[in-house]
C-alpha cells in the first residue's frame, strides 16, 4: 500500500490568484476554508487538480485559467503552479505552466515531475507517470478525494465510467490474465490456422496449376489444328481471290484497249489548230475596242468634271448674292435705328421744353417772360450737339457704299461651266456610241471563240480520259505480272501449311491427370486438420469476445467486489441515517449497474428520485466510503469536501461534522470549504480567501 502526502501547493497568475501564493496543506487535523462568495475559496484546490491531472473544474478551456485581465498587476508572469506530494517518504514535485515568463528553469507551457526519472519530453509522457506514481487518476481522485457541488457524481454518472472506475479501482487483473492467455492461445492457434491455410492453399493452387495446364495444353493442341485448318483455308482463299482480281484485271485492260482505240488524235489536233487561229482574232478585236472603250472613260470622266465645276459654280454664286443682299438688308436696319434715335432725341427735347412752368411753385406767382425763355433756350442749346452728332450719323450711314461684289465675274464662270458640262455630256454620248458599234461589229468572232473554247474544253477533259485509260491499262500489264507471282507463291505456302506437325510438352495429358489425383486426397486430410484448429479456436473465441467481457465473468466479479463497496458504505450510511447500494443486474444482455437508495421513509428508490438534500446525505456517505476505499491501495492523507453542508438541515450539519471529526481525527488533513457561520471552528485550524478590489484573492491563515 502507497502512503501518499499532498504537502504544499504553490500558485501565481492562476485564476483569482494572481500574486504568489504557497500554502502548506500537510495539516493534519479539520481545517476550514471560509470566505465570501466569489472570494476564491475552491481556487486553491483547482490548482492541485490541474497542476496534478491538468483538468479544469470549471469546465472551461486552458485558456480562461490564466488571471483575468482586470486582476494583473504589471508583475504579471503567466500562470505557474507546483504541487509537492510525498509518495513512500519520498518527495516529488509537480510543476504546471501557461505561457510562464518567471524563469526558474521552467518553459512557458510547460508540464514537469521532479524527483525521478521522466519517461518523455511529451506532457502525455509526464502525465502517465504522474498517474502511475500516484496509482490514482483524475476520475477516481474526484470520485474519492475531492467533494464538490460542481463536481460530477458518481451516482448520476453513466454505466460505461462507473465500470471504467471500478476497474481501476478492484482488482481483476486475474481477468485480465485469463482473457490475455486466452487470446493468447488464440494467436497461437491462428497462427496453426494459417499455416495450415497456407497448406490447403498451396495444394489449392497446385491443383490449380494442374488443371490450369491440362486445359491450356488441350486448349493449345485444339487452337494448333483449328490454326492449321483456318490458315490452309485462308490461303486457298486468297488464292481464289487473287485468281479472281487476275481475271478481272486482265478484262478490265481488253475494254479500256476498246475505247482506246476510238478516239481519233488527228481530228482533235487539226481543231486545236482552229481554237489558236480563233484566239489570234478574239485577242485582236478586244485590243481593237480598247480605242473606243478608252475614249468612253475619258469622256464620262469629263463629264463628270464639268458636273463638279458647274456645282461649285452654281455654290459660288449663290453665297455672293446672300452675302450682298445682306449688306443691304443690314444697312437699313441700321439707318432705321439712327431714325429712331434722332426722333427720340427731338421727342425728349419737346417733353423738356414744356415741362417748363411760368407759374413760380412757392408763390405761385407769374414767373417774367424773360426768365422762362431763358430756361427753354438753355434746354434748346443742351440738345443741339446731341441732335447734330445723329444727324450726321444718319446722313454717314445713308451715304455708305455697298462693298465691292465680284457677283458678275461669278455668273460669267456659272455660264462657261454649264456650257463645258454640255459639251462634255455630247461627248460622252458619242464615245458610248462608238464603242457599243464596236462591240455590235465583234459579236460573230466571240460567239465562235466562246463556242470553240467550251468544245476545246470538252475534248480535253476526253483527251485525259484516254490518257488515264492508257495509263491504267500499262498499270494492269504489271498488276496481271504480280498476280501471277503471288499466286505461285501462295500454292507453295499451302503445301507447307498442310504438313505442319503440332507442339510437344514436357508432359501427357494422362501424367497431369495422376498428379492431380495425388494432391487431391493431400488436401482432403488438409481439410479435417483445419476442421479441428477451427473447433478449438471457436471455444477460445467466445472466452475472448464473451466469457471475458464486461458482461460475461467481470459483471460476477464485479458483482462479489461491489458487496465490498457496499461493506465500505454501510458505517456511513447508518451514521447519516441512509441507504445506499451497488450491484449488477445479471438478467440484462449488457450487465447494467444498479443503485437501490432509502431516506427516511423512502426505501429502496432510484437517487434522482430524492430531494436535494437527500441526495446530498447520499453524496457526502458514498465519498467517505470512497476514500476508505482508494485508500486501501494509496492511503492518502487529504480529503476535500467543497460546501459539503449545502441542503442539509442542522440535524444533518451536525451528523456530517461528527464523521468529519472522526475522520480528522485518523490524522488526515481535512479541508471543509464552506461560508456557513454555524460550522463550529473550536478544534480546528481556518484558512480564509478574501478578495482585494481588483478582485484577486489572498489566502490567509
Amino acid at each position: 500500500m502507497k502512503i501518499i502526502k499532498i504537502k504544499n501547493v504553490v500558485a501565481e497568475g492562476f485564476r483569482s490568484l494572481a500574486e504568489r501564493t504557497e500554502v502548506n496543506l500537510d495539516r493534519p487535523g479539520l481545517n476550514l476554508v471560509k470566505g465570501e462568495n466569489g472570494a476564491g475559496k475552491t481556487t486553491l484546490f483547482e490548482v492541485v487538480v490541474w497542476c496534478i491531472y491538468g483538468t479544469n473544474l470549471k469546465d472551461t478551456t486552458n485558456e480562461k485559467i490564466p488571471t483575468w485581465e482586470d486582476s494583473r498587476t504589471d508583475a504579471f508572469r503567466g500562470t505557474y503552479t507546483e504541487t509537492t506530494i510525498e509518495v513512500d517518504g519520498r518527495d516529488y514535485w509537480i510543476v504546471r505552466t501557461i505561457g510562464w515568463s518567471g524563469g526558474e528553469g521552467i518553459g512557458r507551457d510547460a508540464l514537469v515531475i521532479r524527483g525521478q526519472n521522466q519517461i518523455g519530453v511529451h506532457k502525455k509522457d509526464v502525465q502517465a507517470q504522474i498517474i502511475t506514481l500516484l496509482g490514482i487518476d483524475s476520475q477516481t481522485f474526484m470520485a474519492s478525494i475531492l467533494f464538490g457541488q460542481r463536481m460530477p457524481k458518481l451516482v448520476e454518472s453513466d454505466n460505461k465510467d462507473k465500470r471504467d472506475l471500478f476497474e481501476r479501482l478492484f482488482e481483476t487483473a486475474f481477468i485480465n490474465d485469463g482473457k490475455a492467455k486466452a487470446g493468447a492461445k488464440l494467436l497461437e492457434l491462428s497462427v496453426d490456422c494459417l499455416k495450415a491455410e497456407g497448406e490447403q492453399n498451396s495444394l489449392t493452387l497446385q491443383m490449380e496449376a494442374l488443371t490450369t495446364e491440362t486445359n491450356e495444353q488441350t486448349r493449345l493442341l485444339e487452337e494448333f489444328e483449328d490454326k492449321k485448318v483456318e490458315n490452309c483455308n485462308k490461303i486457298s482463299e486468297d488464292i481464289a481471290n487473287t485468281r479472281d482480281d487476275l481475271t478481272a484485271c486482265k478484262f478490265e485492260s481488253e475494254e479500256l484497249t476498246v475505247e482506246i482505240d476510238k478516239w481519233d488524235a488527228e481530228a482533235f489536233d487539226k481543231f486545236k489548230t482552229e481554237m489558236d487561229e480563233l484566239e489570234r482574232q478574239y485577242n485582236a478585236l478586244e485590243k481593237t475596242l480598247e480605242v473606243p472603250y478608252n475614249a468612253h472613260v475619258e469622256a464620262g470622266n469629263r463629264l463628270g468634271i464639268a458636273s463638279r465645276a458647274d456645282v461649285v459654280a452654281e455654290t459660288n454664286v449663290n453665297i455672293e448674292k446672300k452675302r450682298c443682299d445682306k449688306w443691304v438688308i443690314d444697312k437699313a436696319g441700321a439707318v432705321s435705328g439712327l431714325k429712331d434715335e434722332l426722333q427720340e432725341l427731338t421727342n425728349k427735347k419737346a417733353e423738356e421744353i414744356k415741362a417748363v412752368k411760368d407759374i413760380c411753385y412757392a408763390c405761385e406767382q407769374k414767373l417774367p417772360l424773360a426768365n422762362v425763355t431763358a430756361v427753354k433756350n438753355s434746354i434748346v442749346d443742351t440738345y443741339i450737339p446731341q441732335l447734330e452728332a445723329a444727324d450726321a450719323k444718319l446722313e454717314a450711314k445713308k451715304a455708305e457704299k455697298p462693298p465691292i461684289s465680284n457677283l458678275p465675274e461669278l455668273k460669267d464662270i456659272r455660264k462657261g461651266a454649264i456650257k463645258e458640262l454640255g459639251d462634255a455630256g455630247n461627248a460622252a454620248i458619242k464615245a458610248k456610241d462608238a464603242h457599243n458599234k464596236a462591240e455590235e461589229d465583234g459579236q460573230d468572232v466571240k460567239r465562235m471563240f466562246t463556242e470553240g473554247t467550251k468544245k476545246e474544253m470538252a475534248l480535253q477533259i476526253e483527251a485525259g480520259e484516254i490518257t488515264k485509260k492508257t495509263e491504267k491499262v500499262t498499270s494492269n500489264e504489271n498488276e496481271i505480272k504480280v498476280y501471277t507471282g503471288q499466286i505461285e507463291v501462295m500454292i507453295s505456302s499451302l503445301e507447307t501449311a498442310q504438313k505442319e506437325e503440332p507442339p510437344k510438352f514436357s508432359h501427357t495429358i494422362d501424367q497431369l491427370i495422376d498428379k492431380y489425383d495425388k494432391f487431391d486426397k493431400g488436401l482432403d486430410e488438409m481439410n479435417i486438420t483445419l476442421e479441428d484448429i477451427a473447433y478449438e479456436m471457436n471455444l477460445h473465441q467466445w472466452w475472448t469476445k464473451k466469457g471475458f467481457v464486461a458482461a460475461g465473468l467481470p459483471s460476477f466479479v464485479f458483482k462479489a467486489m461491489l458487496n465490498d463497496l457496499n461493506e465500505y458504505v454501510k458505517p456511513y450510511s447508518d451514521r447519516l441515517g441512509v441507504s445506499i447500494e451497488f450491484s449488477i443486474d445479471l438478467t440484462k444482455a449488457s450487465k447494467p449497474f444498479t443503485t437501490v437508495c432509502s431516506v427516511g421513509k423512502k426505501f429502496n428508490k432510484e437517487y434522482k428520485e430524492f430531494s436535494g438534500g437527500q441526495k446530498q446525505r447520499l453524496d457526502i456517505v458514498l465519498i467517505f466510503a470512497m476514500y476508505t476505499l482508494v485508500s486501501a491501495d494509496s492511503n492518502i492523507d487529504i480529503l476535500i469536501m467543497d460546501e459539503i453542508f449545502e441542503g442539509l438541515d442542522e440535524a444533518g450539519e451536525a451528523a456530517v461534522f461528527d464523521l468529519i471529526r472522526a475522520k480528522a481525527e485518523e490524522g488526515k488533513s481535512i479541508y471543509v470549504i464552506t461560508h456557513s457561520p454555524h460550522i463550529d471552528s473550536l478544534y480546528s485550524s481556518t484558512l480564509t480567501a478574501v478578495a482585494d478590489e481588483l478582485g484577486a484573492t489572498k489566502i490567509i491563515g
